[in-house]
């Protein structure tokens, strides 16, 4: 019975880690949108420093739960 309690628990761990993770890419998604969108109507080059950020930060957390 322990045993499957630490199954369990390890499996809502791990869950709750993907979720955290899931969420934190729909903001890098959104972010470089954002920032493609301000780069393309003022063409100002620290738009595209965030937007490179955010898709940096995008890449390392799909590596996460990859």
């Amino acid at each position: 019975i322990q045993e499957i309690v630490n199954i369990s628990e390890n499996l809502v761990s791990k869950n709750y880690e993907i979720a955290d993770i899931s969420k934190k890419m729909i903001e890098n998604l959104l972010s470089m949108e954002e920032f493609g969108k301000k780069y393309a109507l003022l063409k100002k080059d620290n738009y595209i420093v965030f937007l490179e950020k955010a898709n940096r930060e995008f890449n390392s957390n799909l590596e996460k739960i990859w």
